[in-house]
């Protein structure tokens, strides 16, 4: 590739098995974002034009030197990198430009990161799956504000550790280790746990500033009064999550809350209120309970408040009420056939009905005229088999929009493209 081999309009490149080494000149000028996927000769100063400020390097088998990469360079991704060699790591003092804010490491990356190696203008920074070092005081510079980790990483998180500046943390599916007051920094509004994480949180550990928090597939442990940040809005509790919820555990700021398990099967609920009405603070406006969740939800027991709801089939058909506030109802496992709309006199903008079977006859078989006061209907089924039992179809989905008490239009969606339209009358009165 010579000077001038590239028109000087180019402004993204993608370069794959290069086997030669890149002259200086030989990138246009004008190009913005360059995917390199394999370089088999080092990278010089020099050669990657300033104009660059995304780039991608599929394999990263040497050092890259200072002054290497631009000094325009915004979003760094590699992709793939030598491991296993201590010395193995691509990264020495300055080869990092001061621009830098975004940096994505491979899968592969699993070398120690010394003091001086991220820019002070890093905001960004994703570990890949192999990476698993400490983190003393000093590391991560003061500028960052995302950190995720993906896999292995199981560390000690000493208070000081992370960096003040910080607002969003991911600590990958391994990680495995108890909290202490200060390691979490007082600047951290969104935390998601990975899997294996099972430890209780003691109170005030999880600063008052996170207002979405996110627990894995294990966490099994019990809140109690103060354990849960004062100001948090968005709770995710994992898949074998089964502990009663107690009075006044779950803050009062709380306005969504996502169960993935089928916890509180021992309460017995009542008309008008019960156990669980107790736990569910009156703030929530989404909540989301998982499929298998079995409990007749009387009148009462659901807040005034909620304007999104995600339902399982058994939970629907044992539903009383869904207060007055509902925009969006979301209904799981759904079986089609002969499937009536909420009995609520209650107007509801979105319903989507999910089930695991096929969608066939979907609108002869369904009792759309008790649907009529939803103004959209979303309908996803599960993906069929075109017939040879190996190989599928992209899943279907069907819209239909009011039009008024009369009409409503049907949509047949395949993946992503809108096959057919069709016109019904289905929400004329008797």
């Amino acid at each position: 590739m010579t000077q001038g081999y590239l028109p000087s309009s180019i402004t993204k490149l993608i370069i794959g098995k290069y086997d030669h080494a890149l002259e200086p000149g030989s990138l246009s000028p004008s190009i913005t974002e360059l995917k390199a996927k394999y370089l088999s000769h080092k990278l010089q100063p020099d050669v990657l034009p300033p104009s660059i400020t995304t780039l991608t390097l599929g394999s990263c088998l040497k050092k890259i030197q200072p002054h290497t990469l631009p000094s325009s360079l915004i979003s760094l991704t590699i992709e793939a990198t030598t491991f296993g060699d201590p010395d193995a790591t691509p990264f020495v003092p300055g080869s990092l430009p001061d621009s830098l804010q975004t940096l994505i490491l491979s899968d592969d990356f699993n070398q120690s990161l010394k003091a001086g190696i991220l820019p002070m203008s890093l905001t960004v920074l994703h570990f890949g799956d192999r990476y698993n070092h400490p983190l003393p005081p000093g590391i991560l510079p003061s500028s960052l504000k995302i950190l995720k980790f993906i896999g292995l990483f199981n560390q000690s998180l000493a208070p000081g550790s992370l960096p003040s500046s910080l607002n969003t943390l991911e600590l990958g599916n391994c990680f495995n280790l108890p909290l202490v007051r200060g390691s979490i920094p007082d600047s951290l509004t969104k935390l998601t746990f990975g899997n294996l994480f099972n430890h209780p949180i003691p109170d005030h550990v999880l600063p008052l500033s996170i207002t979405s928090l996110k627990f894995g597939k294990y966490y099994r442990w019990s809140f109690t009064k103060g354990s849960l940040p004062s100001l948090l809005r968005s709770l995710t509790l994992g898949y074998i999550y089964s502990n009663i919820l107690a009075p006044g555990s779950l803050p009062t700021t709380l306005d969504t809350l996502i169960l993935n398990s089928t916890p509180f099967e021992s309460l017995a609920p009542i008309n008008g209120g019960g156990p669980l009405s107790d736990m569910l603070p009156s703030s929530l406006t989404k909540l989301s309970f998982c499929n298998s969740f079995n409990i007749p939800l009387y009148k009462g027991i659901l807040p005034e408040t909620l304007k999104w709801l995600r339902l399982g089939r058994v939970q629907f058909n044992r539903c009383t009420t869904m207060g007055d506030r509902l925009e969006e109802l979301i209904i799981e496992d759904t079986l089609f056939t002969g499937f009536q709309g909420p009995q609520h006199n209650v107007p509801i903008k979105n319903l989507r009905l999910i089930s695991n079977y096929p969608l066939s006859s979907l609108v002869n078989d369904m009792d759309l005229q008790s649907m009529s006061k939803v103004t959209n209907i979303y309908f996803k089924g599960s993906t069929t088999s075109n017939g040879n039992g190996n190989d599928y179809v992209p899943q279907l989905y069907y819209k239909l929009r009011k039009v008024d008490q009369q009409y409503c239009i049907c949509i047949r969606v395949q993946g992503s493209k809108n096959i057919q339209y069709q016109t019904i009358n289905t929400f004329e009165d008797d």
